[in-house]
């Protein structure tokens, strides 16, 4: 399994943006290493169950939503 900095390496030459790439293919859950340009790195996991609030943190935004 490739380390999360060479995941976001990859999808950073990859243009235009946001892109994913899923972190291990092998893993139960689904997530995702992301890029949105110009320099915004981050994980994504998509799940059927709706996830608790997220605390709020000083170092890390977390963000949930809704696909369409």
């Amino acid at each position: 399994m490739p380390r999360i900095e060479e995941l976001w390496s990859s999808l950073e030459s990859t243009r235009p943006g946001p892109v994913h790439r899923r972190v291990d293919e092998t893993h139960p859950l689904e997530l995702y290493a992301e890029f949105e340009p110009p320099s915004r790195f981050g994980l994504v996991l998509f799940t059927h169950r709706e996830p608790p609030e997220p605390r709020s943190l000083r170092s890390l935004q977390i963000e949930r939503g809704q696909r369409p």
